[in-house]
C-alpha cells in the first residue's frame, strides 16, 4: 500500500533547511522542503528497504538513504535527514 512519508531536512545545530529539492530516482518525484525543512512524499513503505533520495540544498548535492525500518518506528512523526552544510 502507498503511504505518505513525512521527513524533515536539518543542517548543523538541527537548523531546518528550507527550499531543499528532494528527488526520488525510482519514481522521478521531486518535492521541496517548506520553511521548517518539512516534506512529504508518497511511497510504498512495505516494498522498499530504504528511503533513497538525492537532495539539492544550498548549492550542494547529497545522496541519502534512510532505512525504512527506522522510518516506520515512529509512523506519526517526521523522520530526520541531517545534512552537513552551513545554514
Amino acid at each position: 500500500p502507498i503511504t505518505h512519508l513525512t521527513g524533515v531536512v536539518l543542517g548543523p545545530l538541527d537548523q531546518p533547511i528550507p527550499d531543499a529539492k528532494i528527488m526520488l530516482p525510482h519514481s522521478k518525484t521531486v518535492v521541496y522542503t517548506d520553511n521548517k525543512g518539512l516534506f512529504s512524499v508518497a511511497a510504498d513503505a512495505n516494498s522498499q528497504r530504504a528511503f533513497n533520495c538525492k537532495i539539492d540544498a544550498k548549492g550542494k548535492q547529497f545522496s541519502v538513504s534512510v532505512p525504512m525500518q527506522q522510518i516506520l518506528k515512529t509512523p506519526h512523526a517526521p523522520f530526520t535527514i541531517h545534512l552537513d552544510l552551513e545554514v
